[in-house]
């Protein structure tokens, strides 16, 4: 690609850190970089040093109404400075969901949303690859980087780290005016999502899924948690069915987690619950179906049934236990 284009926003004081790791996998796609940063507060100064080394240019967007602005105020902004059919990343994140399919519309790209893959080849071509049907199918786009197009990544996104720049960006502001004609942002409400524990400082992680949110099944799960000296974590499903509290739950839509072992019981290893995994994790997957998407990712993968699998889990660690204390004198 020529230029690509990478939309970041003010996350309170600083630059987003999904948007910076989009960043830097454009140096290694792209021959020119250019950092686009929604800056909504004139109070703070952007801290244009986080951008040096990932970006050839960086666009410094001022204006209120890039707090939460609609999707008919952030493309008239961006249709106002960037050249005809830009190629745009964009973490997909709440912003980019709600406003990525106007913002396109009105720059007159193809949008492609949520993709976990990107290639380009000298042809002009760029293929992308989304999951669908929870991550068991991938679907394959192609399009003209002579068209442009905007593109939402996913936080399961697997691009390596492009090169380092070796040079400082050139730093341009841009004061633009946005109004959000049709919707008034009033305020956020923070998520109740304390909890009895801290799962990003957790070392050893059980995570259980839709196969495993029987009552029975999660108590077994906390057991055995308990008994390899860590803590249990969930996705969505058991959440929603009320087994475990938001603070448990790991994915797009719960916490990011970065465990040194991750055991996962009965879940299938959707994207949306993959995309919490920071780091590199040993994944043990335990699932019936020998077809889950997870055992794509696992280091260690048991086609079993999870709880008959973590009996057995639990009659080995405490076998262990037991053998330690014998031999501790008395």
């Amino acid at each position: 690609m020529n230029q690509v284009f990478v939309l970041l926003r003010q996350v309170q004081h600083d630059i987003d850190e999904l948007g910076l790791s989009l960043l830097a996998f454009a140096t290694g796609i792209a021959d020119e970089v250019v950092a686009v940063v929604l800056w909504h507060d004139d109070r703070l100064e952007c801290p244009v040093a986080r951008l040096r080394g990932y970006c050839h240019e960086a666009w410094i967007m001022r204006g209120e109404g890039l707090f939460h602005p609609d999707a008919l105020a952030l493309g008239a902004a961006l249709s106002g400075v960037v050249p005809p059919h830009p190629v745009f990343l964009m973490h997909h994140d709440s912003l980019a969901m709600d406003t990525g399919p106007g913002v396109s519309v009105i720059l007159d790209v193809p949008f492609v949303s949520n993709i976990v893959s990107l290639e380009s080849d000298s042809d002009r071509k760029t293929r992308l690859v989304k999951k669908e049907y929870g991550g068991q199918v991938d679907a394959v786009y192609e399009v003209s980087q002579s068209l442009g197009c905007f593109i939402t990544v996913s936080g399961a996104f697997q691009g390596s780290v492009g090169k380092v720049l070796a040079q400082a960006p050139r730093v341009v502001e841009k004061v633009v005016r946005v109004v959000n004609s049709r919707r008034c942002w009033l305020r956020n409400e923070q998520a109740d999502l304390s909890g009895d524990v801290d799962l990003a400082k957790v070392e050893r992680l059980l995570a259980v899924g839709r196969g495993m949110q029987e009552p029975e099944q999660i108590a077994l799960a906390e057991e055995t948690a308990l008994a390899m000296a860590g803590a249990v974590c969930c996705s969505r499903p058991v959440v929603d069915a009320g087994r475990l509290g938001k603070a448990r739950q790991v994915g797009i839509s719960g916490t990011s987690v970065s465990p040194k072992i991750y055991l996962a019981c009965g879940l299938s290893g959707s994207f949306q619950h993959m995309a919490g995994l920071r780091g590199a994790p040993f994944i043990i997957a335990v699932n019936k179906n020998p077809r889950a998407p997870i055992f794509e990712r696992a280091d260690i993968g048991v086609v079993a049934d999870g709880a008959e699998f973590l009996r057995e889990l639990i009659s080995a660690l405490n076998d262990k236990s037991a053998a330690v204390s014998s031999k501790q004198p008395s």
